[in-house]
């Protein structure tokens, strides 16, 4: 890592669909999960800003503008490093809010706030804004013993998407629906269904990365409504057909490609798991191609293991949401 490379953030787990992302975008990868910290792609110099921001799988990304090693993870040695780092910034940058992160447990993170505030101040002659358009952001590697300044390309993460003008209560967040785009944009598979849309995440990310048709129901005609409205403003309502219906009655009269999936979980699980997870069986037999695809975002792998009992498991992948741990689960029908 270098001045002038860049740090895409990333849902730990999706990686290898954030790199996949950047070689198609022509973006030069330095490497995956540099530090041993997850969730990120370092990319070298000479990128665009504006392809960083295309790109459906990336949270934020970090404009790494200096960095120093410390001899020791202390007060002074950390001030003494960011003093340095920001001296050589322009003093007309001084528009900025602040941020901090740090990886591992070395130093109390509500000190090291206050140290990037103080020599913010010290260096700028200025308090950092509450809230601004650049954000500057902090990083100690308490490993390497490493501390990082760095300018963020949004003030805002990417995961909130301007398409959203209604929320279902407990959205699938849009990095992970976009993995399961990346998937079927691999197998060239044209024709989508979401028998559990919700505000219809999943089929308008699969539509905003493929050339294809998405179905998507649910059994609340609120929701379907909210898919309805918020694929009209991704622009992609010509090709998303919402509507209402129990996955035990699917209104479609033909197999699709992929059928994808995030059912309900925790406290909005009512029902038993495994009778909802065996209705999806049965929906998934029914309709799905025979070379085609189920997707599953859950938290109950070994349910889906136990259930699917005619599909064979071809790809897992774990996903760190928070502290919630998902699973991405990609099946195939068994021949």
């Amino acid at each position: 890592m270098e001045p002038g490379d860049l740090i895409i953030y990333t849902l730990p787990g999706l990686e290898e669909y954030l790199k996949y992302e950047c070689i198609k975008s022509e973006l030069n990868v330095k490497s995956v999960n540099p530090l041993g910290i997850g969730g990120r792609v370092l990319i070298s110099r000479g990128y665009d800003p504006a392809k960083i921001l295309s790109l459906r799988t990336a949270e934020n990304g970090l404009e790494v503008i200096g960095l120093e090693y410390l001899a020791l993870i202390d007060a002074r040695n950390i001030r003494l490093a960011i003093r340095r780092i920001l001296r050589g910034m322009k003093k007309g940058e001084c528009q900025y809010s602040i941020k901090t992160g740090m990886y591992g447990r070395c130093f109390s993170h509500i000190h090291l706030t206050r140290i990037f505030a103080r020599e913010f101040e010290r260096v700028f002659k200025k308090k950092p804004l509450e809230s601004a358009a650049n954000v500057l952001k902090l990083e100690l590697y308490c490993r390497d013993k490493i501390v990082v300044v760095g300018r963020l390309l949004s003030n805002k993460p990417l995961h909130k998407r301007p398409y959203f003008k209604m929320l279902h209560p407990a959205s699938l967040n849009p990095l992970i629906a976009s993995a399961i785009a990346i998937e079927a944009k691999r197998r060239g598979l044209k024709l989508l269904y979401d028998p559990m849309c919700g505000c219809g995440t999943i089929p308008i990310e699969y539509l905003l990365t493929c050339r294809g048709e998405a179905y998507a129901s649910d059994i609340v005609m609120k929701h379907v409504k909210a898919t309805g409205i918020n694929a009209l403003s991704a622009g992609v309502d010509d090709r998303c057909h919402p509507f209402c219906s129990d996955i035990s009655l699917p209104a479609l009269a033909s197999q699709v490609d992929i059928l994808a999936a995030n059912p309900p979980r925790g406290r909005r699980m009512r029902a038993d798991v495994k009778a909802v997870y065996r209705k999806l069986h049965k929906l998934a037999l029914k309709m799905i191609s025979k070379d085609g695809l189920f997707c599953i975002v859950t938290p109950y792998k070994f349910t889906v293991a136990r259930v699917f009992s005619r599909f064979s498991l071809e790809k897992e992948v774990r996903v760190l949401k928070g502290n919630l741990k998902l699973y991405l689960m990609i099946l195939t029908p068994s021949r």
